[in-house]
């Protein structure tokens, strides 16, 4: 089962907790919100554990999340622009957003 690590001073972490929500096999993924602490390793939110360890986080979240569009219509989004970013946690637990690209 997967890891999401999550914010929720974070509107894209907030933006694929919806989309798991909607996705019948991930009801039982583990859900940690790195504001109570962030595990070592983890510095970027949102980011995906899958069960073989492999990390995704930010943009390719999203893109991890496409293998799951049989299970439920995933919403379309801007990318750019600064409408997609993921944050950045520093040694304080200091959260910082970095915007991907500009408009497509």
């Amino acid at each position: 089962m997967i890891t999401v690590y999550v914010s929720s001073r974070c509107n894209n972490s907030l933006r694929l907790m919806s989309i798991i929500r909607r996705v019948p096999s991930l009801q039982g993924a583990n859900i940690v919100d790195v504001d109570r602490g962030a595990p070592p390793g983890v510095e970027h939110v949102p980011t995906i554990v899958d069960d073989r360890g492999n990390m995704y986080t930010g943009l390719k979240a999203f893109e991890f999340m496409k293998k799951y569009e049989s299970e439920t219509e995933l919403e379309a989004m801007h990318i750019g622009g600064g409408d997609l970013a993921y944050g950045s946690i520093d040694a304080g637990g200091e959260l910082d957003f970095t915007h991907f690209g500009s408009a497509i």
